[in-house]
């Protein structure tokens, strides 16, 4: 489901000509629902001359995919609609028509933006797989990143744990799993004193849990193997929390290691002889 407004739906309404039933009813004879058909199917791939849920007018279509389909489907025939109305519009604009139009240009860049923030690291793998999660995440196939995030996460945590010489294996020799990493992890934040806050030490434990049911999604709901795939909601928020984790630890290494760096800068000018 969109988290379209109401006031954003009848901004759309108006500027588009949708009443009635009808869709660009300003273009008269130049438009009709084989039109709004095409312009759905390519924006969204839902045909509703095919779809039985989708037999009704042309305003109820468009309105059916504002309200019940998720933003970035909405975003994409926003889109679509925009693209055609620059197409089609040979008469000069008015100063509200020009205005109305970037302001739905603005929406549709809010509605279709998927982005997620992924730590950047060196490395020709690391920057393929991050490439793979941010595309499928913006072209809304955020459960086609659940297995690639995992990979990327594993790959991430295990150079850190390295960095800070945490032993990765359990007492057989074999690689510990990513949730209880992310346990040894935290204990080494703590005890070394990373965290200015309680709150951060609470949300680094809390994200044990985080990878291990990551973890489960992983093995049993995404493409890693023959699974029923996740719903695309659950799999973006799942993808959405897990960077967020990833994140933060990056951005608070990359802070310690600059305030080391500055202790060592300074010790070396303390211990000059001049």
């Amino acid at each position: 489901m969109s988290t379209l407004t109401y006031v954003e739906k009848e901004q759309m309404a108006k500027f588009f000509g949708i009443e009635g039933g009808y869709a660009f009813i300003f273009l008269k004879k130049g438009y009709n629902k084989t039109n709004t058909r095409n312009i759905i199917l390519e924006a969204t791939g839902i045909d509703i001359y095919q779809n039985p849920e989708y037999n009704m007018s042309q305003e109820k279509c468009i309105r059916k995919i504002w309200d019940e389909c998720d933003n970035y489907t909405v975003g994409c025939l926003l889109k679509t609609m925009l693209d055609y109305y620059l197409s089609v519009s040979d008469w000069d604009w008015s100063s509200h028509e020009e205005i109305t139009y970037e302001s739905l240009r603005e929406l549709e860049k809010r509605l279709i933006d998927n982005s997620v923030v992924i730590p950047v690291i060196e490395g020709e793998t690391f920057k393929t797989i991050k490439e793979d999660i941010e595309r499928n995440c913006r072209h809304n196939t955020p459960e086609l990143a659940l297995d690639r995030l995992h990979n990327f996460s594993t790959q991430y945590l295990r150079r850190i744990w390295s960095k800070h010489s945490i032993d990765t294996h359990d007492e057989q020799g074999k690689e510990l799993p990513i949730h209880s990493l992310a346990g040894k992890l935290k204990n080494w934040y703590k005890t070394n004193h990373y965290f200015d806050s309680d709150f951060s030490v609470v949300a680094i434990q809390n994200s044990i849990i985080i990878f291990d049911k990551y973890n489960e999604i992983r093995n049993d709901q995404s493409a890693a193997h023959p699974n029923e795939i996740l719903n695309k909601v659950e799999a973006m928020f799942a993808v959405k929390i897990i960077c967020e984790i990833l994140t933060f630890i990056e951005k608070i290494e990359q802070i310690k290691d600059s305030e080391n760096e500055n202790n060592d800068e300074t010790d070396i000018e303390d211990n000059l002889p001049f």
